[in-house]
């Protein structure tokens, strides 16, 4: 362990700091530092996709999968959202002093990687299945209660609103 860690340097701005609570997270390790390798601490390609999706749900930041593969710190992972932030800023300022007629927000977008990896493989390999089931024995059962009960799981996780619809091929 001693000659995978590296000499401990601390968070110095605010998105460092995040990311180091999420590779803490993922990855299971106490005090990460900005210049600790991801795949060195245990990171592989399953806790690449957590992190993608930790920082997409967090940070609100799309990476692509190669990304951290090719800036496996986080200082250099860093650099690299910070010049897709400012990017970003930029073309929002860009967008601030345009004229553009109100429209309505959008309510479809585009799947992630992983969930095109499931369509494709629901079409092409049809014995598999992604889901997982239980059951449950109930002696006794409030329908209002459980209605209420599924909404809010429901509410509180947004996969469970999740559809397909395709267009356009």
């Amino acid at each position: 362990e001693d000659l995978i860690r590296r000499e401990y340097v601390a968070p110095r701005t605010d998105t460092e700091e995040k990311l180091a609570k999420i590779w803490e997270e993922v990855l299971g390790v106490e005090k990460v530092g900005i210049t600790d390798n991801f795949f060195e601490l245990g990171g592989h390609s399953l806790k690449v996709y957590r992190i993608k999706n930790k920082l997409r749900q967090d940070l609100n930041i799309e990476i692509e999968y190669s990304t951290l593969f090719k800036n496996p710190s986080i200082q250099e992972l860093s650099s690299v959202i910070q010049e897709k932030k400012i990017i970003k800023n930029s073309f929002s300022n860009f967008l601030k002093n345009q004229k553009f007629e109100q429209s309505k927000m959008l309510t479809t977008y585009l799947p992630s990687d992983q969930q095109l990896k499931f369509l494709y493989l629901s079409f092409f390999e049809e014995d598999k299945v992604f889901n997982i089931t239980n059951i449950f024995f109930v002696k006794e059962l409030d329908h209002n209660e459980l209605k209420e009960r599924i909404k809010e799981i429901v509410l509180d996780n947004d996969v469970l609103r999740t559809n397909f619809v395709f267009q356009d091929n």
